[in-house]
């Protein structure tokens, strides 16, 4: 493949979920409907994401008709990881080819600038499957999502239970994924959320 799962997918990460902050998700910036269950928790990176969330909420009749939808059976196995604030730029990823298998969820970061906030955050734990540009999502809430890349830029469109898309930079070697995306900005200035996804053996 050459997830912009990777996951948010990036909540990616996120990542590309592909993931998000807190407990079960990235606060991905998607442009479009979350789907039911996908909230961040309290915490340092969660109470930014939360704050600067860019998705566009579902009506109850749409959450409702998701509800019922099983975009995929993949397990999250993945071990629970705490969130943490750092009071940085990011670092600047640098593209790569995704290699397919099942990741772990190993590292949720977010990037508040050199005048941010710092610290632990709430926890997340997250399962990806790649498989050429398609990527299945398990961390409460089970998703599937299409990546493409171009350079070291992503383009994450997830697929179901409902349409949403968001865009950031990776990072790929053949053993981990590296989810990066623009989560508003604070007092710190523009903040990041960066996602790391180890391959499991």
């Amino acid at each position: 493949m050459n997830r912009s799962v990777f996951v948010s997918g990036l909540c990616v990460p996120c990542a590309f979920v592909l993931v998000g902050c807190g407990s079960k998700s990235s606060g991905s910036p998607y442009v479009g409907s979350e789907p039911p269950g996908d909230a961040t928790t309290d915490g340092a990176v969660g109470a930014a994401s939360d704050a600067m969330e860019e998705s566009v909420g579902e009506t109850p009749s749409d959450a409702a008709s998701d509800a019922g939808v099983v975009c995929n059976t993949l397990a999250d196995n993945a071990p629970t990881i705490t969130t943490e604030a750092v009071a940085s730029a990011p670092p600047t990823l640098t593209g790569g080819t995704i290699a397919d298998g099942t990741y772990f969820l190993t590292a949720l970061t977010e990037f508040t600038g050199d005048a941010g906030m710092a610290g632990a955050g709430g926890t997340n734990n997250t399962t990806i499957e790649v498989s050429g540009t398609t990527i299945q999502v398990s961390n409460g809430t089970n998703t599937t999502e299409t990546v493409t890349t171009s350079g070291v830029m992503f383009t994450d469109m997830r697929t179901c239970p409902s349409a949403a898309t968001r865009q950031g930079t990776y990072q790929a070697t053949s053993t981990t994924l590296i989810v990066q995306f623009e989560q508003g900005t604070f007092d710190g200035g523009t903040n990041f959320i960066q996602e790391t996804f180890t391959l499991q053996q």
